[in-house]
């Protein structure tokens, strides 16, 4: 996950991490480093991260990833989406109904 918001990260970990592992990296090169190391099945990316943007960071790993997630606070142009692959855009902020579906996670039953 690479977001430069902790509140962000936070939420990403709880929502997912049951889930998932939840890596943290602190820029885009070391997301890609990471991602081609550790393979894995979801990244989610914000789109203004340190050093490369998310659209940046999901072109250069949508070989190794089976879905990027870019999270941005304005919406990408189309062409930047076709740069990167189409990864799920998920523009903040964004509900958390909205994140488990952009990363495969089954939501949570509602209580009666």
């Amino acid at each position: 996950m690479l977001d430069p918001s902790p509140e962000i990260r936070a939420l990403v970990r709880e929502v997912v991490g049951s889930d998932f592992a939840v890596v943290e990296v602190g820029d885009g090169l070391e997301a890609i480093a990471v991602a081609r190391e550790l393979r894995p099945q979801v990244a989610v990316l914000d789109h203004h991260a340190p050093s490369l943007s998310g659209v940046e960071v999901a072109a250069e790993i949508r070989s190794v990833v089976d879905r990027c997630v870019v999270m941005s606070s304005t919406w990408l142009t189309a062409q930047e989406l076709v740069r990167a692959g189409s990864p799920v855009e998920l523009p903040k902020p964004f509900r958390i109904a909205a994140l488990r579906k952009a990363v495969g996670v089954q939501p949570v039953a509602a209580v009666r």
